[in-house]
């Protein structure tokens, strides 16, 4: 039985391992900044952000396969932005103004805040610091091996199918950050709380990621289950205590408000695109 239980379970992986080269997406880890990607340009689009002016991080990534058809079709796509404008009196300029008025303006706790789900260089990626809190409540719980798999598994193509659906907006729409549009219409000398990562900023990614992270584990656990994420303490960040999963989901999207790196509707777009992907995770997948 345990021989052929190893066998199986290597086959397995080997299906899966063959499978995922017929992806677009599988040594994208090699070409981050695939030099064959050229930038839109024109009034509005995306350009490289300070401090590094990189080009643009895993441009083709919204072409990549999904796990799950309906999660590729249509009805997951996030609504059209705010139209483009300059204009003072305009819904998208008074969008680049809360962004301003919101940085010069942070409280300490909204830096702690913008400081704890930057989740940059050093600590975990975003989708690992939900990785890390998924692993971490199966311990706290006690799970056994069956029901952590199948959690993890939610959690895994929650990540993947988020990406996906994320960077297919980005590119998509190729909407200028806020730094480059407040340094250009409101600023020259502004600058965000945290650096602005090199890709369009429509839609959030930290917003999709946790807003469809506060859905699956909301699902698991309860909707109204507090807890303590306590992550990040070797990074030398204190844990943070939230009454619910989608408390703490819609914190880490306002995160990139406060951060200055998104305008409110990446985050409220990819939030919700998040919860729209995990729903049909549970309801398009039958989880024994």
């Amino acid at each position: 039985d345990i021989i052929r239980s190893k066998i199986f379970g290597r086959d397995i992986a080997d299906a899966v391992y063959l499978y995922s080269q017929g992806d677009g997406g599988h040594q994208a880890y090699l070409a981050n900044f695939p030099a064959s990607y050229v930038a839109p340009a024109g009034l509005g689009f995306w350009v490289p952000t300070p401090p590094t002016y990189s080009s643009a991080m895993l441009p083709y990534w919204g072409s990549n396969r999904n796990f799950l058809l309906v999660n590729s079709s249509p009805l997951i796509n996030p609504p059209a932005p705010p139209s483009y404008s300059t204009n003072s009196n305009s819904l998208f300029y008074n969008k680049a103004l809360e962004v301003y008025n919101k940085v010069n303006s942070l409280t300490q706790a909204e830096k702690d805040i913008a400081n704890f789900w930057a989740d940059g260089g050093g600590t975990y990626t975003p989708p690992g610091h939900l990785i890390a809190l998924t692993v971490h409540l199966l311990q706290s719980k006690n799970f056994n091996l069956h029901k952590s798999a199948a959690l993890l598994a939610r959690e895994g193509i929650l990540l993947n199918e988020a990406g996906i659906v994320c960077w297919r907006a980005k590119f998509n729409h190729n909407i200028e950050r806020p730094i480059s549009y407040i340094r250009t219409n409101i600023n020259p000398a502004w600058n965000s709380f945290i650096g602005t990562p090199p890709f369009p900023t429509y839609t959030s990614g930290h917003s999709s990621f946790s807003g469809g992270t506060a859905r699956i584990l909301s699902k698991q656990f309860g909707g109204n289950m507090a807890f303590i994420d306590s992550t990040k303490i070797a990074f030398g960040f204190p844990a943070r205590s939230f009454t619910s999963f989608t408390q703490a989901g819609q914190e880490a999207a306002v995160s990139r408000l406060y951060g200055g790196i998104h305008y409110e509707f990446d985050n409220k777009y990819g939030y919700d695109c998040g919860v729209a992907i995990a729903n049909n995770i549970l309801m398009g997948i039958i989880w024994n």
